[in-house]
């Protein structure tokens, strides 16, 4: 059983409200969708629970907690890099880091383990396997930097999941990709979530009705954004409480053709900018 549990978190950056009072709880493996207007807050929210953002930063105000499997991911006697071994976390737009494509899921192993060269190949060489890029590249000797759009999600993925987390979060994994890299990248996490929970961030209405187990809303507030809805998938999609969130169901599903008098876009509120330390920083989260 893998269990993540958000209790009373709120986020404040610059004594600007971006969370209010995050409050629910999520068991693995299996999907876990968390949807809503762009700006507020899911990706934060991602963030916040690997650790990118620290209480110590003056910039960020953190009040609640987040608990995996019941020890707070923000612990100080949790590590870093032991923390990156249980959460790992792929960015909307992830960056290949200079190298190899086995290499950039090597890097990982290098600098969170003491595995030997060799169980650290065979580690890699099997985080992509599972992603199904070793029969799709002519030779892994590939430099990262030339693959597609598909193929850097997906050994982004493998990058994670070499070091076997729990939770994997991901933050928007289908932009940019044709139907078929989509459909391509659902079956890899489909395959990813047998064995861990994976927390999705996605405006995709459609692509998290058919992979989520369960879904949550975000919508802006007065103090910041909360969550209005959350639930079994079927649940929340067809029989949703708040307007905002059947609206945005149903646009998101097609069955609005007009999006120009929208209320969601009213709603909506600005976060800070990105976070931009680099992509080594953000696959090992480290200092």
């Amino acid at each position: 059983m893998i269990q993540l549990e958000y209790q009373n978190l709120s986020l404040k950056s610059d004594n600007v409200a971006i969370l209010d009072q995050i409050n629910f709880e999520i068991d693995g493996p299996g999907v876990f969708a968390l949807l809503g207007p762009s700006g507020t807050g899911k990706s934060t929210l991602l963030r916040a629970t690997q650790r990118m953002i620290e209480s110590d930063d003056t910039h960020w105000q953190r009040s609640g907690d987040i608990l995996l499997n019941g020890k707070s991911v923000f612990a100080s006697s949790l590590g870093r890099h032991q923390l990156a071994r249980q959460i790992g976390y792929i960015p909307q737009r992830p960056r290949m880091l200079h190298g190899s494509v086995l290499a950039n899921v090597e890097f990982a192993l290098k600098h969170t383990t003491r595995l030997s060269a060799e169980e650290i190949r065979t580690k890699a060489l099997a985080a992509l396997a599972e992603v199904d890029v070793t029969s799709e590249l002519p030779t892994l000797d590939k430099a990262a930097s030339e693959l597609s759009g598909g193929q850097a999600q997906r050994v982004a993925i493998a990058r994670a999941i070499a070091l076997n987390p729990s939770v994997l979060l991901m933050d928007e994994p289908s932009t940019g990709l044709d139907p078929f890299k989509v459909q391509l990248l659902e079956q890899v996490i489909r395959n990813t979530a047998r064995l861990r929970l994976v927390v999705l961030v996605t405006h995709d209405v459609v692509l998290a009705r058919r992979l989520a187990k369960w879904v949550g809303f975000i919508l802006p507030g007065e103090n910041g954004s909360r969550l209005v809805e959350f639930g079994a998938t079927e649940q929340v999609f067809d029989r949703p409480q708040d307007p905002v969130v059947k609206e945005f169901i149903a646009l998101g599903s097609g069955l609005l053709g007009d999006t120009d008098n929208l209320d969601i876009a009213a709603r909506e509120m600005k976060t800070p900018e990105q976070d931009t330390r680099a992509d080594a920083d953000l696959i090992l989260a480290l200092p």
